[in-house]
């Protein structure tokens, strides 16, 4: 007698010969074979329990359930609640698992080239978009009317140390706010030391900067695990290193960066079709593109994704001019992009050119011919608007102008904005003015003419409970914009 191992088929069984049964072995492996098949096939919808000893990730193929939140967690379900997870084989190392909590909520992964994507919250983003653009609104007063003004924002991409040292002076003397766009890790092989991420924080806060995410590591990345952890895990990192700026807008990567066929972002596509898109759409209020035909801003108040940028690096002064008068005439926004790095290497523009750009945009900003502004901020100008978000309700002194505002109970929307002290003094020449935004100061010289408008940007910290807004002089005309 002989037994298959499986399914006590038996062949060649001498009772069975006697009663004229003649099965043989060849028979007894056919039958095996289709019962092997058909409980392959049933296998999809047997259920079998999940915890710390059999995991989400060795569900292969099936119907799984874990019963309580410690074998949830065991198993590596998102949630860390009970619930019941389908996993569908593609291929190979080519898998599909969609997890259903008792809470409500359903993730979904992939597992492509033997590699797990992160769990993804199905229909999350939406909410969390929209979340998160009301959250840029309210620290913008919903619209920055520029009273027929065009506008100029700046934007400073990676190389944290160059722009410290380099850029940040310059622009803190002219009193311009600025964009900070950086990767959470590195720029391709070079590593972000740790420490300037508090001094990014800091030097925002006191001179009016906010903070883009730029992905880790500003590298390719192919599987859809990678795409989500260079795109999404570092703006939970950047929130953590500067917990007191808000983080909520994504620039991506240039270059030959492809993202599965997603960077650069050149058309509605690519946002909505792709994996990577959806990601970086569904996680920020605000993303940035390479529109080729969108290189300024219709200044109409509606928040656009998409938009692209000038890139600055190879721009003369007189280049950068025409562009500024072009903004200026034509009352649009447009976005002036650096790197900090390379000024004054060959082909570059020089350190001097961008002083000149920076001085150019003061004197125009001096004569109210146009608006310097943060990105986010262009984003929600409006041309056609004079309303405008201002923190205070004095706006003139007798004497020297103080004011305080409390933020917790009376401004809630004004933490983590980025805001301009404005006003007008008038005085001996040569005199010096001290403007204070909490613990921000800044001094400014009365010019030969006696009279002197103040420029003191700075970003409200989102733990602020109030701050003392000051000049040490009479000043008329004072306002803390929204930029």
């Amino acid at each position: 007698m002989a037994l298959t191992p499986k399914w006590g088929i038996y062949s060649d069984d001498p009772g069975q010969l006697a009663l004229g049964n003649t099965q043989d072995t060849r028979q007894a492996q056919s039958i095996e074979n289709a019962l092997d098949k058909a409980v392959i096939e049933a296998s999809y919808v047997k259920n079998r329990r999940l915890d710390d000893s059999y995991t989400a990730d060795d569900a292969l193929s099936g119907s799984f359930s874990a019963t309580n939140a410690t074998n949830a967690e065991g198993a590596g379900l998102p949630d860390n609640y009970p619930g019941a997870l389908k996993s569908a084989p593609v291929a190979t190392g080519a898998e599909v698992q969609t997890y259903e909590s008792l809470k409500g909520t359903t993730f979904s992964r992939r597992q492509i080239g033997g590699e797990w994507s992160d769990w993804v919250q199905e229909g999350a983003g939406v909410a969390r978009r929209e979340l998160l653009q009301q959250q840029l609104l309210a620290r913008k007063g919903r619209v920055i009317g520029t009273s027929g003004r065009g506008a100029i924002a700046l934007r400073f991409d990676d190389y944290p140390v160059d722009f410290r040292e380099k850029v940040l002076p310059l622009l803190e003397e002219r009193g311009l706010p600025f964009t900070r766009v950086t990767t959470s890790d590195s720029i391709h092989d070079e590593a972000i030391d740790g420490a300037e991420f508090p001094l990014m924080q800091d030097y925002c806060l006191r001179a009016g900067g906010e903070v883009w995410n730029h992905g880790r590591t500003h590298d390719n990345a192919t599987t859809m695990g990678d795409v989500f952890r260079e795109l999404i895990t570092p703006l939970d990192d950047l929130r953590q290193r500067m917990p007191r700026i808000p983080i909520d807008c994504f620039a991506p990567p240039g270059g030959a960066v492809q993202y599965a066929g997603y960077m650069p972002s050149n058309s509605i596509s690519n946002y909505a079709e792709t994996f990577a898109g959806q990601q970086v759409v569904e996680n920020h209020a605000l993303v940035s593109g390479y529109f080729q035909d969108a290189y300024w801003w219709q200044l109409d108040g509606q928040i656009k994704d998409g938009l692209n940028h000038y890139s600055m690096d190879t721009y003369t002064f007189e280049r950068a001019k025409e562009r500024i008068d072009q903004a200026r005439d034509s009352a649009v926004g447009m976005v002036f992009m650096w790197h900090s790095k390379p000024f004054d290497e060959e082909g570059k523009m020089s350190l001097a050119d961008f002083e000149q750009v920076l001085d150019y945009l003061v004197e125009q900003r001096a004569h109210e011919a146009l608006e310097v502004l943060t990105v986010s901020g262009l984003a929600v100008a409006d041309a056609r608007s004079d309303a405008r978000s201002d923190a205070l309700v004095a706006h003139a002194s007798i004497g020297p102008f103080s004011e305080s505002v409390d933020f917790a109970r009376y401004r809630a929307g004004l933490l983590g904005s980025t805001r301009v002290l404005t006003a007008f003094v008038e005085g001996e020449p040569g005199a010096v003015v001290t403007s204070q935004i909490g613990d921000s100061t800044k001094t400014h010289t009365i010019p030969e003419w006696g009279y002197l408008r103040i420029f003191h940007p700075r970003t409200i910290p989102l733990d602020n409970l109030a701050l003392t807004v000051s000049i040490d002089t009479p000043a008329t005309d004072v306002h803390f914009y929204a930029v």
